[in-house]
């Protein structure tokens, strides 16, 4: 497998050697031991080209994937049929600004090769509450929207002050005022409940709400994101599911004995993502007939099966009187219940749904430009076969030079202790709320006493067998 060379020349080899792959390296100036590696996906490309507009993206990071410790931060796109696939994966030395400024200028750099121009399209980030990664998004994505995974946020809040609640009645009054909070239309209601839960929760949670989480309320709360096209998504629910996708299976075991299998792992993941992707776009280009009505006739095969049910869903409300805010438009990208009930019945076009949901990039030609819109795509076409060849003779030249040892002075990673369980266990910690959850269960579940005879369960001293058989 080696075959002569040293792990990490033969794990940039397999990567080079994979059609559509790529990866970035980055070393200690001092050491030379590996800091980080960016590491594209095989077939990023074609579905961002194919499947995806690439405007809405999931990072996250997982641990416990290979024994050298090192954090794998995970971006997850997702395609107009809402299915996820893996977009790259960077294997860092710790969680700086510094290290997630390095990884994100990578991503800024695989966007701009795919054509996502990030300068004039806007795009949409969902993470957790990773100060560093946030500076880092914000500094090289300055234009982006960037969301906090609602999730995560009462997850977090559940885990620090679920005791704080008496009874799980006052604990589900809270809930529901914080979703109140949180689905707040308008600054002014807003507002106002913000105060409403000043007088009905404790005051060490209403601090700790103020100035953890509120301070970033233009990340979560619906009052600043109507604008900001999330179609949908404000958890990163998605790219936990694609760790597990990478973790499971016989290639995950490949992955913890180093990074050299890393390359395997990522493949087969990548290999079967396509291969699903295809096929739910597929199957949604194939729908001609649902129960949608015939205002929705001239998309079908159009717009994906996912924004056909989500713009039928405002239909239905089209009799809807209250006042339109314009979150739908601005956090769906397709028709809301109001402009329904303008229209009536008219027809819907490919147009009233934004790109994310197009199925397809259909190139019109008039009749009276025919000529010319023939030559550009030709050109087009020129252009990519031209692109293609100069990527392939970059990766001939870079396999030429990873061949020569002495070109090559980059060491193994240093071992990091990272989070997640002691060596010998691939499964995570329990996150904090998990913890809170059992020791609160545990206490409230009723003390079972042992039998006084026998010290046995299920009965007392009176109905004991063994002291019936003494008397």
């Amino acid at each position: 497998m080696l075959a002569g060379r040293t792990p990490f020349q033969a794990l940039l080899d397999g990567i080079a050697s994979t059609a559509g792959a790529n990866y970035s390296v980055r070393q200690h100036h001092e050491t030379k031991e590996l800091s980080h590696l960016f590491i594209l996906s095989p077939s990023a490309k074609q579905i961002c080209q194919a499947y995806s507009r690439g405007k809405i993206w999931l990072i996250d990071a997982t641990y416990k994937t290979n024994r050298n410790g090192l954090p794998l931060l995970h971006v997850v796109g997702l395609t107009a049929t809402n299915s996820t696939f893996t977009l790259c994966c960077c294997f860092m030395r710790n969680e700086t600004v510094a290290d997630y400024r390095w990884s994100m200028s990578k991503l800024s750099e695989v966007f701009q090769n795919f054509g996502i121009e990030h300068q004039y399209q806007t795009l949409t980030f969902i993470t957790d509450r990773d100060l560093a990664l946030m500076t880092a998004l914000s500094e090289v994505f300055p234009n982006a929207g960037t969301l906090l995974c609602s999730w995560h946020i009462s997850k977090n809040i559940l885990a620090k002050y679920r005791t704080s609640f008496p009874s799980h009645e006052s604990l589900n009054e809270f809930t529901l005022a914080w979703n109140v909070l949180v689905n707040s239309t308008t600054k002014v209601k807003y507002t106002v409940n913000v105060e409403e839960m000043r007088i009905a929760i404790p005051l060490c949670v209403m601090s700790y709400l103020e100035s953890t989480w509120l301070i970033h309320k233009d990340k979560f709360v619906t009052a600043w994101i109507s604008n900001i096209l999330h179609f949908g998504h404000t958890t990163n629910s998605r790219v936990e599911s694609a760790h597990a996708a990478l973790k499971n299976g016989s290639e995950y075991r490949l992955v913890i004995s180093g990074l050299l299998s890393v390359n395997m792992a990522i493949k087969l993941a990548c290999d079967r993502q396509l291969a699903i992707v295809r096929q739910q776009n597929f199957k949604d280009c194939a729908v001609s007939s649902l129960r949608f009505g015939p205002i929705f006739a001239k998309v079908m095969g159009n717009i994906s099966v996912g924004g056909l049910r989500a713009a039928y869903g405002e239909y239905e409300q089209r009799i809807n009187t209250t006042d339109c805010h314009g979150i739908t438009r601005g956090t769906m990208g397709h028709p809301c219940s109001h402009e329904f009930r303008i229209r009536g019945n008219q027809s819907l076009e490919i147009a009233y749904f934004d790109t994310h949901w197009w199925l397809d990039s259909p190139v019109y030609i008039h009749a009276t430009d025919e000529t010319s819109s023939f030559a550009n795509v030709l050109k087009r076409i020129q252009d990519n076969y031209e692109s293609e060849i100069s990527a392939y003779r970059r990766q001939r030249i870079h396999q030429y030079l990873l061949a020569l040892p002495a070109e090559l002075d980059i060491r193994d990673p240093v071992h990091m202790q990272g989070r997640g369980r002691p060596s010998g266990s691939t499964a995570r910690l329990p996150s904090e709320f998990e913890h809170v959850i059992a020791q609160t269960e545990a206490l409230e579940q009723p003390r079972r006493r042992n039998c006084r005879i026998c010290d046995g369960l299920g009965h007392n001293a009176r109905t004991c067998r063994v002291s019936l058989e003494i008397l």
